[in-house]
């Protein structure tokens, strides 16, 4: 099992619930909260804070409100003091968890997206309370927490707090275009690039982002084709036009639109497999692998414009046919999460503006907080001014304008995302849009990822409970913390 990397996002927060009924049930809870915060989980239990200054009901209730999940250790004596038949006076901090389960539960209409019954014992499915039998539960050994067997209860449960399925859905790939045979010609290879399912049918007033370029993907074979797809999908997140090539005949001649299409695109990209297309006619004797290569790279100013790659368990020496596995071989192999990382790497050599001077900070707001936002752009503009001597452009966005549209061509420097009346989901999502669309922007200039923040303006309101990775959080009342992230953004230090 590869490691999750570290700076992928902050750790998951779990509370685990149980009934203190034995010394031998206390130590096996704290193994399993021991064991998850070894994996990377940020699990807590009352072991680790024995004197709370608050008070165990409103720790508890902290701890409930904050965690990501809860996992409710379920046993007989759980469920008789959280349906409150156990004898008067006994297990009142189990009937209290129990309670604010319900009571959130109850909120949430009963979907439940947090509390995660777990237990020791095969047959203590029975035992688990009321309102979560419906829930899935995981069986767990207390010999047996090991998260690198995808063959126990550990490890299944580990994959569902960490949201790495065991079996993940493929997405869609493109229709496969046939041909009728008694079609005198096929559509234009850019006419069919504009049938692919990630473009709506219907018909939409809201504004199109302008691309970034265009990308030719040339054509897979059929054991090749889920990469070629996924990169194709991958480069349209990322704000490019692809062009996919009409599947491949060798009863036509693909030359002209193939052509024109190569010459339109600003990357070339082609995916080579163990198995070649058979050879044409009006190419002989020449593949169509590599007369896409020799167009793509001959008469051009760069040759940076292809871009091929292979699928890294390719193994070159079972190829029978000699001029392929030539070409084949000739291609660098790498991991596919590897090698979208080179696309844009290669876009963003060929694509990248200067840009200009001064710096940019995007303030994401929700129109119930205009007040907290124009004091928060006020405060930056005046750090900006007044204590690094920097040009610092600040733009203000609502939840009525398109982000994309709002940063357009515009290098991002910095993020901040006032959270104040507005819900934690409307922050959470803004925030992912807004991070895709700027690093989606900064390509353009060869800028990395700009540095975003998130912005408390009401003190009332609870730290989010889930910050975007590589994220700061913090509060308006905190001008010092403000200074710092201006800085950060105008490319300085402020001295402490």
């Amino acid at each position: 099992m590869a490691d999750v990397p570290e700076t992928a996002q902050r750790p998951k927060r779990v509370l685990i619930s149980y009934a203190q009924e034995s010394d031998d049930h206390r130590a096996r809870i704290r193994k399993l909260a021991d064991q998850l915060r070894a994996h990377g989980i940020d699990a807590m239990i009352d072991q680790y804070e024995p004197h709370p200054p608050e008070g165990w009901p409103l720790w508890m209730e902290r701890q409930i409100e904050h965690a990501d999940f809860v996992l409710v250790v379920c046993t007989e004596i759980y469920r008789q003091r959280a349906d409150g038949t156990e004898q008067p006076g006994r297990g009142l901090g189990v009937a209290w968890e129990a309670d604010l389960i319900r009571e959130e539960l109850y909120r949430s209409a009963h979907r439940n997206e947090r509390f995660i019954p777990v237990v020791f014992d095969a047959g203590h499915q029975r035992v688990i309370m009321k309102k979560l039998a419906d829930a899935t539960f995981y069986v767990l050994n207390e010999h047996e927490l090991d998260a690198t067997s995808n063959d126990n209860g550990y490890v299944k449960l580990y994959r569902h707090l960490t949201g790495q399925p065991l079996v993940v859905k493929p997405e869609l790939g493109r229709p496969i275009k046939l041909d009728a045979i008694n079609a005198p010609v096929a559509a234009s290879l850019v006419e069919f690039a504009t049938q692919t399912p990630s473009q709506p049918t219907s018909n939409t007033t809201a504004p199109k982002p302008a691309s970034m370029g265009t990308v030719l993907v040339t054509e897979a074979t059929a054991d090749m084709k889920p990469f070629a797809d996924d990169f194709t999908r991958f480069l349209r997140e990322s704000g490019f036009d692809v062009l996919v090539q009409p599947t491949y005949s060798i009863e036509r001649d693909v030359r002209s639109e193939l052509g024109q299409a190569i010459e339109q695109a600003k990357l070339v990209v082609q995916v080579l497999g163990p198995v070649p297309f058979a050879k044409s006619v009006f190419l002989k004797p020449t593949r169509v692998e590599q007369w896409i290569a020799d167009k793509a790279t001959n008469n051009r100013t760069t040759p940076l414009r292809l871009l091929s790659w292979r699928s890294p368990t390719t193994n070159v020496s079972l190829i029978a046919d000699d001029d392929y596995a030539q070409l084949v071989e000739s291609v660098t192999t790498c991991d596919p999460e590897l090698f979208k990382k080179t696309m844009l790497d290669r876009l963003a050599t060929l694509t990248a503006k200067e840009p200009a001077s001064g710096r940019t900070l995007f303030v994401h707001y929700h129109s119930t907080d205009l007040a907290s936002a124009k004091a928060l752009v006020s405060q930056a503009e005046a750090v900006a001014e007044d204590e690094l001597s920097e040009e610092l452009e600040v733009f203000r966005i609502d939840e009525s304008r398109d982000a994309a549209v709002a940063i357009g061509d515009d290098p991002v420097h910095g993020l901040l995302v006032v959270y104040g009346q507005c819900d934690d989901k409307w922050v959470e999502e803004h925030a992912k849009t807004l991070k895709k669309v700027s690093n989606a922007a900064n390509l353009k200039y060869k800028l990395g990822k700009p540095p975003g923040a998130i912005v408390k303006a009401n003190v009332e309101r609870p730290p989010l409970r889930r910050v975007p990775g590589d994220w700061d959080e913090f509060a308006a009342t905190e001008p010092q913390k403000l200074e710092h992230f201006v800085a950060t953004v105008c490319g300085k230090e402020v001295q402490s």
